[in-house]
């Protein structure tokens, strides 16, 4: 006669189920050790734990004859019977042993051994040797652990140090990016923010990315739209970009043209302020001059928009309104009187007095 189990698989799946689930974490646990911060949020899972070699780490905060606490932890951990002494310059030990049940149904942890250990930032100093410097994921990790200790344990420098690896892993992140990527950086732009990694750093990344904007743009036809939002953008987001300089500094502007990513980055704050000047007088330039008619018949008209946009490019101003003299001073026979009117009074405003009698 065939069993009713057998017949109803269902709660034999759920015993298999169980059984892989304490399984794993029975290797989980006996694999490697396992901070007390990851063992305090598996407290629901203590008791399924009990007869599994455990070994754990972390901070105590009393050590008695008999017993031992962790910080933050409130399960009593039992000491073995003349334990080892503990170091002078740190408060983290190791423990091995196991969960059992005491009088009245109470969990706590019989150490079988325990071992003093390097304190936290020695031991970060030590992970941090092991980074390969060009590798973020390697600073995010080592980021993630001392930060998700630095919470729990509420220690500031521990949040400050996490804060200084993030750093490192956006930049190395940053240099390993393609240059012209826009969605790789920005998912980078983000990660900067999330990760509060400096505003500076977070400046970079936004001027990097406008300038794979900008380089998306000049492979296509122009399209005033486009860079009318790009010069909109760069306003918005770059700190200076719409501030007039004294001057226009031609030989940074050269050198900045030429490689943006390397002038940016050896730049300080007040040097990117007129780096984010230039990138927003580049753009209007090409933008304006885009309307620009070769025979200068439009020259006043584009050196007002300079002036009024840029005001700094005052020999390209001038240039214009050259062009446009040289146009209507060639047309001057067949000019309408309200033309010449017109042209003659734009030459007295801009006190050519002499050329406006001629004319």
């Amino acid at each position: 006669m065939i069993s009713s189990r057998l017949l109803n698989p269902r709660p034999l799946r759920f015993a298999c189920v169980v059984l892989i689930s304490l399984a794993g974490l029975s290797s989980l646990a006996s694999a490697q050790t396992m901070a007390i911060e990851e063992f305090v949020e598996r407290k629901g899972k203590w008791s399924d734990l009990q007869g599994v070699t455990l070994r754990l780490e972390g901070r105590y905060s009393v050590i008695g004859n008999r017993e031992m606490r962790f910080q933050n932890c409130d399960l009593p951990f039992i000491l073995p019977p003349n334990p080892p002494g503990r170091r002078n310059d740190s408060n983290v030990v190791e423990v091995s042993g196991e969960i059992v049940t005491q009088q009245g149904n109470k969990l706590a942890f019989r150490i079988e051994s325990l071992t003093p250990r390097m304190n936290d930032l020695d031991a970060l100093q030590r992970m941090r040797y092991g980074i390969k410097t060009e590798e973020p994921d390697d600073w995010y990790r080592v980021a993630d652990w001392a930060r998700k200790r630095g919470r729990f344990y509420q220690d500031q420098a521990l949040l400050d140090e996490a804060r200084k690896l993030d750093r490192q892993g956006v930049l190395a992140e940053f240099r390993k990016t393609p240059a012209g990527s826009l969605e790789s950086l920005r998912d980078l732009l983000e990660k900067a923010r999330s990760k509060s990694v400096g505003e500076d750093l977070v400046q970079m990344i936004i001027h990097e990315r406008l300038h794979s904007q900008l380089d998306r743009l000049n492979k296509r036809a122009f399209d005033e739209a486009s860079w009318r939002d790009l010069a909109a953008t760069i306003g918005a987001e770059l700190k200076g970009a719409l501030t007039p300089l004294e001057s226009y500094p031609e030989e940074l502007a050269t050198k900045y043209n030429a490689q943006p990513r390397s002038t940016y980055e050896a730049a300080d704050e007040e040097q990117r302020r007129t780096l984010h000047r230039l990138f927003y007088i580049d753009i209007m330039t090409r933008r304006i001059l885009a309307d620009a008619r070769a025979d200068g018949e439009n020259g006043f008209t584009v050196a007002d928009r300079l002036r009024g946009s840029i005001p700094e490019r005052k020999p390209l101003i001038a240039a214009y309104e050259q062009k446009a003299i040289d146009a209507r001073m060639e047309k001057i026979g067949v000019m309408t009187r309200a033309s010449l009117i017109e042209f003659t009074s734009r030459l007295e405003q801009d006190n050519r007095s002499e050329l406006a009698t001629e004319a």
